[in-house]
């Protein structure tokens, strides 16, 4: 069995599965980097694990008001969404 590198970044002491945020909003690479403000191949790189990005609060209040969750909840959203993805 191939060993699979997780595609995530840190939120305080949470793992972010990029991919997962992505694939859960339903928008493309290209959809997701342009409201975050970054490059495609920025997005790209935090989900296949070869980068993992700083978010600046700006963008962590972008992702809260596309994932419809307030500050407090992102973080039990967040592993929520780990636990989810990692046992795919």
């Amino acid at each position: 069995m191939m060993n699979q590198k997780k595609s995530q970044t840190n939120f305080g002491n949470q793992q972010i599965p990029m991919k997962w945020i992505r694939e859960e909003l339903g928008m493309s690479q290209m959809e997701l980097a342009t409201a975050l403000g970054v490059s495609c191949s920025k997005l790209s790189a935090a989900e296949t694990g070869k980068s993992e990005p700083v978010f600046t609060m700006k963008q962590i209040k972008i992702l809260c008001g596309l994932l419809g969750k307030s500050l407090d909840e992102m973080t039990d959203y967040l592993g929520k969404g780990y636990l989810l993805h990692s046992k795919k």
